[in-house]
């Protein structure tokens, strides 16, 4: 819910989730209520203004997103533009999408990935840093944005779960 609506409120061009899954779903079945004009998600949004974003869904995890693919294809949304990760971040991505999705892998290997993630936001674009519930992450990724020089808010009111888990936004410059 929260990455639709920061999607709304944004108008982002190209969106990129890390970390295939019911989020890639939900915003490709958002991409295509809006290039078909509108659906159940769009209502509930009030509306959308801009195009369809463009969306990617990238994994470290090769079976996972063969997994997430079926599931795409099972829902009748896009299955296009799924990538395994260690092939993805080889390519022409940095600083390519407006709204940046960090959910991917184990807490080590997001860790390990975080700064690359960031870095695939253009300036003015936004990162999502999903499961900061986790001390040890939290305390190391915000560590790495302000090293970065990367301002980091949670988004703890926004987006705690039953489970307590909650995400900051991080916002590249």
């Amino acid at each position: 819910s929260f990455m639709l609506v920061l999607a709304k409120l944004t108008q982002p061009k190209r969106i990129v989730d890390l970390g295939s899954g019911l989020t890639s779903y939900s915003l490709r079945r958002l991409a295509a209520e809006i290039a078909g004009g509108g659906g159940p998600l769009v209502d509930a949004l009030g509306g959308w203004d801009g195009s369809a974003p463009h969306i990617t869904s990238v994994d470290d995890n090769e079976e996972w997103l063969g997994k997430t693919r079926g599931y795409l294809e099972e829902q009748g949304v896009s299955s296009d533009e799924l990538f395994y990760w260690p092939e993805f971040i080889t390519g022409d991505v940095a600083g390519r999408f407006d709204l940046v999705l960090h959910d991917m892998g184990m807490m080590d290997t997001r860790a390990r990935t975080l700064i690359e993630a960031v870095g695939l936001s253009r300036a003015g674009g936004l990162v999502v840093l999903d499961d900061m519930h986790k001390a040890d992450y939290r305390d190391g990724a915000l560590r790495d944005m302000e090293a970065a020089g990367t301002p980091t808010l949670s988004a703890k009111v926004f987006t705690r779960d039953d489970l307590t888990r909650y995400a900051y936004v991080s916002f590249p410059g």
